[in-house]
């Protein structure tokens, strides 16, 4: 299994609500191409939540990533997206460096409750 790699190019929207990373949107261009791939959602992990609490939260949420593909899960599908000093600097990461972050591209018109359709009906059918 080989991902993507991309360069974020503009912030779209930042912290989005929920868990401890605040998630981003970000517009990424192919490396090599420089053609546009679109929206991402990327997790930049905050340097003190990657010593306190993660070893590496990357190595973390691409292994969460591949055993979710390989029990069949529907995936978004995923890339590294490299962020440059600046743009670090435009999401107020200031002490993370420039690096590959995980992410997953960015799908529209989702919400929550039609996300885990499948986990709904297992948790209702088990528990009556």
């Amino acid at each position: 299994m080989r991902f993507p790699e991309y360069t974020a190019v503009d912030i779209v929207k930042q912290n989005l609500p929920g868990g401890s990373t605040k998630p981003c949107i970000l517009q990424v261009e192919d490396e090599e191409t420089a053609q546009s791939q679109g929206c991402y959602v990327v997790k930049v992990f905050e340097r003190e939540i990657e010593n306190k609490d993660l070893r590496n939260p990357t190595l973390n949420e691409l292994v969460a990533y591949i055993l979710a593909e390989e029990f069949e899960f529907n995936m978004p599908k995923a890339a590294f997206v490299y962020l440059d000093r600046l743009m670090l600097d435009k999401l107020g990461k200031l002490n993370n460096e420039p690096d590959y972050y995980f992410a997953t591209i960015y799908l529209e018109n989702i919400t929550e409750p039609s996300v885990f359709p499948f986990w709904e009906n297992q948790f209702t059918a088990t528990n009556k």
